[in-house]
């Protein structure tokens, strides 16, 4: 059994060995880069390359020294306009409260906006349809603790979320 697997084992290495000779790496003197430039003279050349090299290997043989490897394109960055997802103008007071709370739009015209009042773990406890101006929201009958007063504007889709202690 153990002559069996010696002699798979040569004949898997005689396998993958003929390969590599049948179908060696020719190297050329080929640069493929994003930029750069080549220089040389009788005595020497230079070849310059700007971008991320990876993956190189360096091989040595009398005075020659080849060193092989693929560059990967510059780091490119993509940037998109900057949307506005917070509502400016809206303030809730007073802040602790008791129990009635003024809601605070400044007048952007005609725009659609709900509020909604959630308790710590995120249960709904009021919602409202309302439009700019000022708006009273009574949570006098709810547990004293924190809540989160949250805005939003249903056509712009921007919201502002303030959190409130009622004492």
């Amino acid at each position: 059994m153990k002559r069996l697997n010696i002699m798979r084992f040569v004949v898997l290495l005689l396998i993958v060995t003929s390969n590599s000779l049948l179908y060696g790496q020719s190297i050329t003197p080929t640069v493929l880069s994003p930029a750069g430039n080549d220089f040389s003279n009788a005595t020497f050349s230079v070849s310059t390359t700007f971008g991320e090299m990876t993956a190189v290997t360096t091989i040595t043989g009398g005075s020659s020294i080849i060193t092989q490897g693929f560059h990967q394109e510059p780091d490119m960055a993509t940037s998109i306009n900057t949307v506005q997802l917070d509502l400016e103008g809206i303030s809730v007071y007073p802040n602790p409260t008791k129990g009635i709370l003024t809601l605070e739009i400044e007048n952007t015209g005609n725009e659609n906006y709900h509020y909604y009042v959630y308790n710590v773990i995120g249960e709904v406890m009021m919602e409202k349809q309302i439009t700019p101006g000022l708006s009273k929201i009574d949570i006098s009958k709810m547990i004293k603790g924190v809540y989160f007063v949250q805005v939003k504007n249903r056509s712009t889709k921007q919201q502002k979320t303030i959190k409130v202690t009622l004492i």
